[in-house]
């Protein structure tokens, strides 16, 4: 009977998934995150290689300055992990082989050679009939305790009947860090830098100093001490096997009761009655029920293969590979249920062993099954193999190695090649060549930089196609002289003589007859150079410097630096800034310029500068945040301070849990009623239910064997969920804000999701579909306001004649003020 429970029980295994909207996540340590991330690595290296010296590339997800630290951690928890494979081969050893044998070369031969001859020593043991408790923990150190202890107890029978629960429930789900299967059991251990907790299941660092102010996973009563914290429970109770929750002490079954003769035992929630033994006779066939106070029929009884089901009331098949009840051994191998059984079978590129039952890699390259061409060999690896070249590629060509093929190798791009100077690089196949470079028009080549620079040619020059410099004859252009005047072309410039006899600087004007001045500056037949101005006198011109500028006696204009000392004419609050012939004035930040003034700007005028109070200063502003906010990073938004997570939340008695919700906290309080225990948030808590972190769960307790009215209530949890949400405005699209999925179930089933709360103006609704329901926020809602809604969720089988279970989720949603 029991065990048909055991295996009913499991069959009905639910899982639900609800994903919150509007839900915060609080992120870990730096050094915690990247000591987990790369401890997984390193264990998962581990599995697949003989040595962890040699990881080929850097860590997904790690910054380079952290790379040479997240490679020390991955070596480390690989070595820590080899060795363990290596004792749990070593312990395998001793029970099928019988022999201890290993190169001394292999690593973590030490921890083989260990292991196997403490499973020796528990085995003998075994086989003499002596007490398995002789070696008390820690008495031999290291795993030969634990080891000594498992065979000693399992003997040869070690994979037949165990269940692995490491491989049956999620990663996770049991241990927060690592889970080893025992005989019968499991063992939970954690990564470098974290110890154990009481509850032995959940990993914390070793220098935490958590207390039960910080942590306090306890149902009943926590308890701190130099090893963190621990629980305890109340007179009527004991300590579950979680560590955390606790369990009706069942006085009447341990002798505990003390009840006068003729009366009978009758546990109760935390303690028990007496009550007059009733004198009954049931036909053949029954048996009396004492909790009912009635005869019922023996529980039916099943082939092997098959489990009574409570809900179809008939026998099912069993899935032995669910459920662990096979013999399939080693990570090779797979097991495929079938009606009344199983069978074994090995992934591709293995073959199955009937003497020892493993799954062993099938050597493609010896049994000559690979598909190499004959330029190529053939090297096995676990579960395949891959060709390599075996002739080079030649000469500018190298062999790719994820395609085994020869791509050319590009000497330009590389750098392996001798063009220098004139030359520039042209990549070939197999090969390079050397060009020479080719400049533009106006450009030379230069061999000091080796690339085409601008020709600068004085005025009256201009360069040829040699990248020479090559005087210009003005007098090609009709236009440089009157027609009084004959234009002679000189080295670098021209000059216009006249016809007629005039003054030097003058000419003759063809209409008048008359000698006029020459304006050389607007003929541009003057010589001033560089920047200097031009300007016209009679008969002659002047070379002058610009405003802002001053002659430095070699004809050269050069700028004045009114920014010098002594002569900035700028505002104390501004900065001078030179520029060429003439200066600028620039306020300091947070000053605009009024003409020559600075003045204050007012950046609380502007919109958005601030997310919630903003205050001018001269020069600046400061953001500062409501009551329960504080500023993030980047000086101008407000992020919620979460209380609860920070410890500076005060929330009275341990029945209340504390709420965040935007700008302040609440203090629910969760009371379990009668018939119900509170289940720790996590994988552990609850084998139908996985809750999100901000949430509580009230499970049902099991029913005892007797309890009729325990069997016939429907109901097996209730839970909590709590929302933060802000005020929304219009326009608004419906949301959704709980999602429940029916993840595995056995049995196909019908969903049903009511909302018992009155909600006239149809603010929120239930959605159901094939396999999931969901709550959705149909309207906006303005805050402050809070709602405390109530769903039933209902399984019943496909034609709804028959209700499965039911699930109360009370939903707490607070809304922050606009």
């Amino acid at each position: 009977m029991f065990l048909n429970k055991k295996i009913c029980g499991k069959m009905k295994i639910l899982t639900v998934m609800i994903s919150l909207a509007f839900s915060f996540v609080t992120q870990a340590a730096v050094d915690t995150e990247l000591l987990e991330k790369c401890c997984m690595v390193g264990s998962q290296w581990a599995s697949s290689r003989d040595r962890c010296d040699s990881y080929p590339q850097s860590v997904d997800q790690v910054r380079e300055d952290d790379q040479r630290a997240c490679r020390s951690i991955l070596t480390v928890c690989c070595m820590k992990e080899r060795q363990h494979l290596q004792c749990l081969a070593g312990q395998r050893s001793a029970l099928e082989y019988t022999m201890c044998s290993i190169r001394d070369d292999v690593f973590g031969s030490e921890q083989f050679k260990e292991c196997c001859h403490c499973c020796q020593l528990g085995l003998s043991s075994r086989s003499m009939n002596g007490d398995c408790n002789l070696l008390k923990y820690e008495e031999f150190g290291g795993p030969c305790d634990e080891v000594f202890h498992d065979c000693c107890f399992s003997g040869n029978d070690t994979d037949v009947n165990d269940i692995n629960e490491c491989e049956l429930y999620p990663a996770g789900q049991l241990c927060s860090h690592i889970c080893r299967n025992t005989q019968g059991s499991y063992r939970c251990e954690c990564r470098p830098g974290f110890k154990l907790h009481s509850d032995k299941s959940t990993c914390i660092p070793v220098d935490s100093g958590v207390t039960c102010s910080v942590y306090n996973p306890c149902q009943q009563r926590c308890l701190s001490g130099d090893d963190g914290v621990r629980c305890a429970c109340d007179n009527g109770y004991q300590l579950a096997g979680d560590g955390v929750s606790c369990e009706d002490l069942d006085e009447c079954r341990l002798g505990r009761a003390n009840c006068p003769r003729g009366s009978r035992c009758v546990n109760t929630e935390g303690s028990y009655t007496c009550e007059a033994e009733p004198q009954q006779t049931c036909p053949q066939g029954e048996q009396y029920n004492p909790t009912t106070r009635r005869c019922e029929r023996l529980t039916q009884t099943c082939e092997n293969g098959y489990g009574f089901n409570v809900v179809s009331q008939r026998c099912e098949d069993l899935d032995e590979c669910i459920l662990r009840m096979h013999q399939c051994r080693g990570p090779r191998q797979i097991c495929v249920n079938t009606v009344g059984s199983y069978q074994c079978h090995c992934e591709q590129g293995f073959r199955y062993d009937r003497r020892t039952r493993y799954c062993y890699d099938i050597d493609e390259c010896a049994l000559r099954t690979d598909r190499c061409t004959p330029q190529q060999r053939c090297e096995n690896t676990i579960g395949s193999y891959t060709c390599r070249r075996i002739i080079g590629c030649g000469t500018g060509y190298t062999l790719q190695d994820s395609t085994q093929e020869c791509i050319d190798i590009d000497e330009c791009a590389t750098g392996n090649h001798n063009c220098r100077g004139a030359y520039s690089c042209l990549n070939i196949d197999g090969s390079f060549r050397c060009v020479p470079k080719e400049c533009p028009e106006g450009y030379r080549f230069s061999s000091s930089t080796g690339g085409c620079e601008p020709i600068n040619c004085q005025r009256g020059f201009k360069p040829d196609r040699r990248g020479m410099c090559v005087d210009i004859n003005e007098c090609e252009d009709t236009n440089k002289c009157s027609f009084t005047q004959e234009c002679i072309n000189t080295y670098g410039s021209y000059r216009c003589e006249n016809i007629m006899d005039c003054q030097t600087g003058f000419e003759m004007n063809p209409n008048t007859f008359q000698c006029e001045d020459v304006d050389e500056c607007a003929r541009n037949s003057h010589e001033c150079i560089n920047n200097q101005q031009c300007i016209n006198r009679p008969g002659s011109y002047i070379c002058a410097c610009p405003e802002g500028y001053r002659n430095d006696g070699s004809g050269t204009c050069r700028d004045i630096n009114e920014c010098a000392p002594g002569g900035n004419a700028c505002p104390s609050n501004a900065q001078c800034i030179n520029t060429q012939g003439s200066f600028r004035c620039q306020c300091d930040p947070g000053l605009r310029q009024d003409g020559r003034r600075c003045l204050d700007i007012d950046e609380c005028q502007e919109p958005n500068r601030c997310q919630h109070n903003c205050v001018n200063l001269i020069g600046s502003y400061q953001c500062t945040c409501r009551f329960g906010y504080r500023l993030a990073s980047d000086g101008r938004t407000c992020q919620d301070i979460n209380e609860c997570a920070e410890g500076t939340a005060r929330c009275p008695g341990q029945d209340t849990m504390c709420f965040n919700t935007r700008g302040s906290y609440k203090c629910p309080v969760i009371r379990c009623p009668s018939g119900f225990i509170r289940t720790p948030i996590g994988p552990r808590g609850n084998s139908e239910f996985v809750i999100a972190k901000d949430g509580a769960l009230c499970t049902k307790v099991p029913c005892s064997f007797y309890d009729q009215a325990c069997f016939q209530n429907k109901t097996r949890s209730i839970s909590w969920q709590f929302f933060a949400l802000p005020s929304l405005q219009y326009p608004f699209e419906p949301a959704n804000l709980l999602d429940i999925k029916t993840v595995r179930h056995h049995l196909v089933v019908t969903m049903r999701l009511y909302l018992l709360t009155d909600d006239r103006n149809g603010t929120f609704t239930t959605v159901v579909g094939e396999n999931s329901a969901s709550l959705m926020l149909m309207k906006p809602v303005q805050g402050p306001a809070d709602y405390h809604l109530i769903l039933r969720l209902e399984y019943w089988n496909v034609l709804e004649t028959i209700l499965y279970s039911m699930h109360f989720i009370n939903v707490l949603i607070d809304v922050a003020p606009a």
